[in-house]
């Protein structure tokens, strides 16, 4: 699990994490635990975010760091995240998540179960959409006693508002445990949200201004006595402060200039730049003079850094700088690391992994900032599509250089020895350093420079030569985390599934053509439609013949783009002329027979069941009436997307339907109550859902009442097993449909109510909590009835056999009204029952009232039952017989030692004679037939038990009625 969740590296050396702890200096930042807005966030039931607004520089990262840090000290799992939109990983929500279930993962059992079906639907952890790693987070932070999750940089996150909403209403999850802290330059997303309950901390530019002052008499102090007169100190200090501006990253930058320079004091402290921007074009035209490097390689340099999808280490960028021919002006025998260590100052970091990264997020935007007044001395802004351009050349002309040249492309039979091209991939990416950024990247960048653009075409297609060897080679790289690859795979299926709308625009007027599917039976629509480019598919849609071909999967395009929630590619689509429930043709390549079929599966529902709340609105919207009139809302309600119902019940001939049955006989709010989701039973109850319509479950003869589908009653009747589901939201829907009217005592076909299906939730819930215990629980609440029986006379303490709580589940039933003793029309009380099925917990019965001598018709005991199995041990029969009698004899005559096994390791069954004896057992007595236990023994050939009897003293020359003796 953790490396499919391919987190980030949110806890190295060179994470954003360690660098802004290690910024930290003593004695600053603690003013924030002391403030009334914190200590409230702190203490709060109600209030669960605390919301850290300050201005760029002024040290919120560092603030954010130091905040985790300290509450880690708490022994609370402590999740954190930070932000940087320079790097794709480090601004995409999504990674947000994944780093913090990646955390978590050490703290809750629950997490893997949570994990498991989504890692089922989705091998690739980046094709998981938001909102179910967000739905998964949810499930599992309430359960937690005290959690922390600190955001930092939430303006640097490329997220919507909508994103930024859920992450917020994490904190309102459980506000008294689930603490939230997050760190902006922005106020929280349109003031304070509605139904959030947020602090809003600004940080005040007097208690920034003594954390400074504080900083600066550290930094000071580690000088030592003699190395500053007292009047320079206080000038540094004086200086510093004001010019500042309550800005860290300054007060931070200046001093190491003020202290390594060799300048007198006064003359670099009237020199000091009167701003940020000032204070960046300084630090570039000073290094760039000291170390004899050009602007030129600056620029390339910060291109690099800030451009790159990924940090990238010294040794990469060290190959960038070699492999230009003119290496930007600077000799040959020039060291490239060196260079890069040298040509910015300390405005480029190199961390201990050798990550190379700009010292913080203001100069990402200083450089960008194309509004910035140029002059001879200022320093150019980059401008993102020429960079990208130059980095997708940089990357094709590294992957032409002869990175290739000893890659031998695999035969058929070689492709099976996955080992043996791992190591071959993996041996060559040591000898080409920058070999794998390039290959995976070159297409990111491609599609941020996308303009119509010769120069870069003809760069492409160097490299896109289908048949040549190294196109046929990077597709074996681009293709290695893939199980198989399609071997057809033209350039043109390379441009639609990176998005590249020029480049696609381009093949195309050269001839390539629009409707050539790979080996999978892929069209170039049809990649354009998994990725989500819809500029590019609509380049496509107007060049196919069709928007429909299928692939080998039996999907066209609309499907795809609706598995993919892809709205704006389902809306060209359905422009022109696709679908919105065009059934899939045939299964699934990697089908199973014993899988559920796909089979006839619509884009609608597709969308529907991955609730994809974008691409079901695209859909309905453009379908008519008679068309809408069959979507089913069972797609949405089954897998609890409440949000695509809320979308679906705004047409009126689909609200229509919503007491509607599907193939099985189900109503959509009877597999909602199935799936325990209140929000998705809620939103079909408020829409008129008829709690008194049963469903069928697929049974030809039964009705199920929808609080029977919740209790999951018609599993134990259908074998209809679902996947696990959580089974937090239970109560919740339980009380919304006991509230609508549902009976919930009402009996199923058999005489159940749904109080007996407790023994089957832990099939349901997570295995580490009281799932059954819950159930139980919840409905006894409600007024469910614990004396009830079943049309064999059973009630619900009969079937406790097989329950992992029972001791628990026992005990409620008990002091809820159950009668422990009950005999059902077998005249089999709950203990023997258990006793029957092999159950040693005696315990559980006893401690509640149970009666252990009680006898069934045939006169059996609990103990003569327990007696029968094979499985019996020493302890057993010890614990048993501090309760039970063993003398007691059924109707023909047994006492229970008549019963025991020999077999499956017998010896303790053999020690428990003894046992028995001293419990007061008669050796001698007679069973109806006249036979002792030695003579039953004799005649079963149990000649371990005869050696004991004997032992004991059992009399060898007895008879029975017939006269027969051993």
């Amino acid at each position: 699990m953790r490396q499919w969740l391919s987190p980030t590296e949110f806890d190295s050396e060179g994470s954003e994490y360690r660098k802004h702890l290690n910024n930290h200096a003593p004695a600053t930042g603690d003013w924030l635990f002391q403030t009334e807005q914190y200590q409230k966030w702190y203490d709060s039931d109600d209030t669960g975010v605390l919301w850290i607004k300050g201005i760029p520089g002024s040290g919120k990262s560092v603030i954010a760091a130091n905040l985790i840090n300290v509450t880690q000290r708490e022994n609370a799992p402590v999740l954190f995240f930070f932000s940087r939109r320079i790097l794709a990983l480090n601004s995409d929500p999504k990674c947000l998540l994944r780093d913090c279930l990646f955390q978590a993962l050490g703290y809750s059992a629950i997490l893997p179960v949570e994990l498991q079906p989504l890692m089922a639907r989705f091998p690739d952890v980046e094709q998981v959409p938001f909102k179910d790693l967000s739905a998964v987070l949810t499930a599992i932070l309430p359960r937690f006693p005290k959690i922390y999750l600190v955001f930092d940089a939430m303006d640097e996150l490329t997220a919507d508002q909508g994103i930024v909403l859920d992450l917020l209403r994490l904190g309102q999850l459980k506000p008294s445990s689930v603490k939230v802290a997050i760190t902006s330059r922005h106020a929280p997303p349109g003031g304070q949200p509605n139904h959030i309950s947020l602090l809003d901390l600004q940080l005040a530019k007097s208690m920034i201004g003594k954390d400074i002052s504080s900083y600066i008499n550290h930094r000071m102090g580690l000088q030592g006595e003699g190395q500053m007169s007292s009047d320079d100190r206080s000038a540094i200090q004086d200086a510093l402060s004001q010019k500042s501006q309550s800005l860290f990253l300054y007060a931070r930058l200046m001093l190491d200039k003020v202290l390594q320079s060799g300048d007198p004091i006064h003359d670099q402290l009237d020199r000091l730049p009167g701003s940020l921007v000032d204070m960046y074009t300084d630090i570039l035209n000073e290094h760039s003079v000291l170390s004899k490097i050009s602007r030129e390689f600056q620029v390339s340099l910060l291109s690099w850094i800030t451009h790159s999808s990924r940090a990238l280490r010294l040794t990469e960028l060290a190959i960038v700088v070699n492999s230009d021919p003119n290496r930007w002006g600077q000799a040959d025998t020039r060291d490239a690391k060196l260079m890069i260590r040298s040509a910015c100052g300390p405005l480029v970091e190199i961390l201990e992994d050798e990550t190379v990264q700009v010292i913080h997020h203001s100069f990402t935007e200083f450089l960008l900032d194309d509004g910035r007044v140029s002059s001879s001395k200022s320093f150019p802004s980059l401008i993102s599509s020429d960079v990208h351009r130059n980095l997708t050349i940089t990357c094709v002309d590294y992957l032409l250089s002869g990175c290739f040249d000893s890659w031998s492309l695999m035969t058929a039979e070689e492709e099976d020895d996955d080992h043996k091209i791992s190591e071959e991939r993996r041996a060559l990416m040591i000898r080409f350093p920058f070999l794998q950024y390039t290959y995976q990247n070159w297409p990111y960048h491609a599609a941020r420079c996308d303009k119509l653009d010769t120069g870069l075409f003809e760069t492409l297609d160097s490299l896109l030569k289908y048949g040549a060897h190294p196109f046929e080679s990077w597709k074996a790289f681009w293709f290695s985390t893939e199980d198989i690859f399609p071997k057809e795979f033209y350039p043109l299926h390379v441009a639609a599934q990176s998005g590249l709308v020029s480049y696609t625009s381009y093949l195309l007027d050269k001839g390539d053509d629009a409707d050539r599917a790979d080996s999978y039976g892929r069209s170039p629509l049809a990649h354009a439609a998994i990725g989500g480019h819809s500029k590019t598919a609509a380049v496509l849609i107007n060049r196919t013949t069709s928007v429909s071909t299928k692939d080998f999967d039996g999907l066209a395009p609309i499907h795809h783009a609706s598995k993919g929630n892809h709205s704006e590619v389902v809306k060209g689509l359905l422009t022109a002329g696709a679908d919105p429930m065009e059934p899939k043709s045939r299964e699934d390549r990697s089908w199973a027979s014993w899988s559920l079929s796909t089979n006839g599966k619509t884009p609608m529902q597709y969308a529907c069941e991955l609730g994809n709340t974008e691409a079901v609105d695209a859909l309905a919207l453009y379908m008519n009436p008679r068309q809408r009139d069959d979507i089913h809302l069972h797609w949405a309600a089954s897998k609890g997307q409440a949000n695509v119902l809320s979308v679906l019940l705004k047409h009126p001939e689909i609200e229509a339907n919503i007491n509607r049955k599907d193939e099985k006989g189900n109503t959509a709010l009877y597999v909602a109550a199935c799936y325990r989701n209140s929000a998705t039973v809620r939103i079909l109850l408020d829409h008129g859902a008829d709690v008194r319509i049963t469903s069928r479950n697929g049974s030809d003869d039964h009705e199920f009442t929808p609080l029977q589908g919740w209790a999951r009653l018609q599993d134990q009747k259908m074998y209809d097993r679902t996947p696990r589901i959580p089974t937090g939201d239970m109560g919740n829907v339980l009380r919304l449909l006991v509230q609508a009217g549902c009976d919930i005592n009402a009996r199923c076909y058999d005489g159940e109510t749904p109080l007996f299906a407790y023994e089957d939730q832990s099939l349901l819930g997570e295995r580490h909590s009281k799932p059954a215990v819950e159930f139980v629980s919840l409905l006894l609440k409600h007024g469910a009835d614990p004396r009830a029986t079943d049309n064999r006379g059973n009630t619900v303490l009969h079937k406790a056999s097989w329950c992992r709580e029972r001791k628990q589940v026992v005990e409620l039933f008990v002091k809820a009204g159950a009668d422990i003793n009950a005999i059902n029309h077998e005249g089999l009380t709950p203990l023997i029952t258990m006793a029957k099925q092999q159950i040693f917990d005696i315990r559980s019965f006893v401690d509640n009232g149970a009666d252990v001598n009680k006898q069934d018709p045939d006169g059996n005991t609990a103990l003569h039952h327990i007696c029968t199995s094979w499985c019996l041990e020493r302890e057993h029969i010890e614990e048993w017989l501090a309760y039970a009698d063993p003398t007691i004899k059924n109707y023909d005559g047994n006492t229970c030692v008549y019963n025991l096994r020999w077999g499956n390791g017998g010896q303790g069954r053999v020690e428990g004679i003894k046992l028995m004896v001293d419990k007061g057992l008669d050796l001698e007595s007679k069973n109806i037939r006249g036979r002792t236990a030695l003579l039953a023994a004799c005649e079963n050939v149990q000649h371990h038990f005869a050696h004991e009897l004997l032992r004991l003293g059992a009399d060898a020359t007895v008879r029975d009625f017939q006269n027969k003796s051993c």
